[in-house]
C-alpha cells in the first residue's frame, strides 16, 4: 500500500451553514494521490465503488487538500496492472 493511498482517507464533518434556514453542509476533505515512484503504472480496467458517508440529513460536499502538483518525477519503468479502482462518495439513506 502506497503512503497516498493510506492518506487518501477522508474524514466527514458536519458543517452548519451561516444561513439558519439553509440546510447543513457535510464537507469530506479528501488528500490528493500522488505517485512519487519512477514506475509508471497501466491499468486495463477501472472498476468504481461507493463510499456511504453519514451525512445526517445534511448536504455532501468534497474537498481535496490544495497540495499544488508535487514535486517532477521521472518515469524509468512502465508495469500493466489488471484492475485499479475509483471511489465515489454519497450519503447514507436518512432514517425515517
Amino acid at each position: 500500500m502506497r503512503l497516498f493511498n493510506l492518506l487518501s482517507t477522508a474524514l466527514a464533518v458536519p458543517v452548519a451553514n451561516a444561513d439558519s434556514g439553509a440546510p447543513c453542509t457535510t464537507t469530506l476533505r479528501i488528500f490528493p494521490q500522488m505517485d512519487l515512484s519512477p514506475t509508471k503504472t497501466v491499468f486495463l480496467t477501472t472498476v468504481s465503488a461507493v463510499n456511504a458517508v453519514a451525512c445526517e440529513g445534511c448536504v455532501l460536499k468534497t474537498e481535496y487538500f490544495p497540495l499544488g502538483p508535487g514535486p517532477v518525477v521521472i518515469k524509468t519503468t512502465t508495469i500493466t496492472v489488471a484492475t485499479t479502482t475509483e471511489y465515489g462518495f454519497r450519503c447514507q439513506p436518512t432514517p425515517a
